[in-house]
């Protein structure tokens, strides 16, 4: 049975097991699944559509096994798919209770509908994951973070004004930045509980367990 991760842990074990399938790949293959969404759901996220060969589990089913958690693919709530506890049975092909909610989204400017989600669905943790990189029309990777947050700050103080939630309820915004547009990514997460409010909380870098 696995323990609930606080979201700090979950983002040592999410940028380790990224870090381990980056190294699986020499820079012309990387190249290829970094250019293909397909591809790159393929090695992030899917469970039941087998990940680029090396590859035997994606990004974030291989975190869900190193945490003793499984992991429910099939978009729950319209969530990308949560991690439940290994000694739960699902039932009306519901996976319960979540553990982990999660959402990943390719494209930042297509970033707020998913934090929305995040924020509406019960959870003892929240992820959301998303991409930038260097972009004349939309600013530099910072700018771009920056934006990020600023959308959480608003949807969390737009929720909040509706609902409240358990206070130890944790959140776990990741952003992979390709700072250099060659695929290589650098994490910045940001962590708070619903105790607190993300307004002076800032996207830090995240490094490996």
């Amino acid at each position: 049975m696995g323990k609930e991760p606080s979201a700090h842990e979950f983002a040592k074990q999410f940028v380790e097991s990224y870090a381990n399938a980056r190294k699986q790949f020499n820079d012309a293959q990387w190249k290829d699944i970094w250019s293909s969404s397909h591809n790159w759901n393929r090695l992030m996220l899917w469970r039941n559509v087998k990940p680029p060969d090396p590859l035997e589990k994606s990004v974030f089913h291989r975190t869900a096994e190193i945490m003793n958690l499984e992991y429910w693919e099939n978009e729950p709530l319209k969530l990308d798919g949560p991690f439940y506890s290994s000694d739960a049975v699902p039932r009306f092909n519901f996976p319960f209770p979540i553990i982990v909610a999660f959402e990943h989204e390719n494209f930042p400017f297509d970033f707020g509908h998913e934090v929305m989600k995040l924020f509406s669905v019960r959870a003892p943790l929240k992820v959301g994951v998303t991409y930038v990189w260097p972009d004349p029309r939309a600013g530099s990777v910072m700018e771009q973070i920056e934006r990020i947050h600023r959308t959480i700050v608003e949807c969390f103080e737009e929720i909040q004004r509706v609902v409240g939630e358990d206070p130890t309820a944790e959140y776990l915004f990741l952003v992979g930045s390709d700072e250099q547009a060659d695929g290589e990514l650098a994490w910045y997460c940001l962590t708070f509980t619903a105790a607190e409010k993300p307004t002076a909380i800032r996207f830090t870098r995240a490094e490996a367990a």
